[in-house]
Parts: structure tokens; C-alpha cells; sequence
């Protein structure tokens, strides 16, 4: 599950209810949430709409070797 799909699990709102507020669709919405967002720009636009920072939404890439 990505970061972005437990944040809006814990606002206890829909993919619709989101995509709403962020003036997209309901499918680029949940794309996004499936993929996850890796950008910072899109994550602190995302994030503002939350009413979230954008680290707790930006999927970071894992290093190898690191957990």
C-alpha cells in the first residue's frame, strides 16, 4: 500500500471524495495512489489539499541494501 492510499485511508475518505478536492478524475486519482507519487512538486500539491506534508505522501526510492 502506497503512502499515499494510507493517508487517505486515515481522512476515511473515497478516491472520488479526493479526486474531487484535487480537480482530477477518479482514475488518474487512483493511479496515483497505486503507483505512488515520486515527485516532489506533485507531492506538495497533493499534500496541500490533504492538509498533509509532502514527505508523508512522497514515495522515496529504496537504496540498495537499505530496508
Amino acid at each position: 500500500m502506497t503512502r499515499l492510499a494510507r493517508k487517505r485511508k486515515q481522512l476515511r475518505m473515497t478516491q472520488a471524495e479526493i479526486a474531487r478536492i484535487l480537480g482530477i478524475t477518479r482514475q488518474v486519482y487512483a493511479r496515483r495512489e497505486r503507483c505512488g507519487i515520486r515527485n516532489v512538486d506533485m507531492a506538495a500539491r497533493y499534500a496541500r489539499h490533504l492538509g498533509c506534508r509532502p514527505e508523508e505522501i512522497l514515495e522515496l526510492p529504496r537504496i540498495a541494501g537499505k530496508q
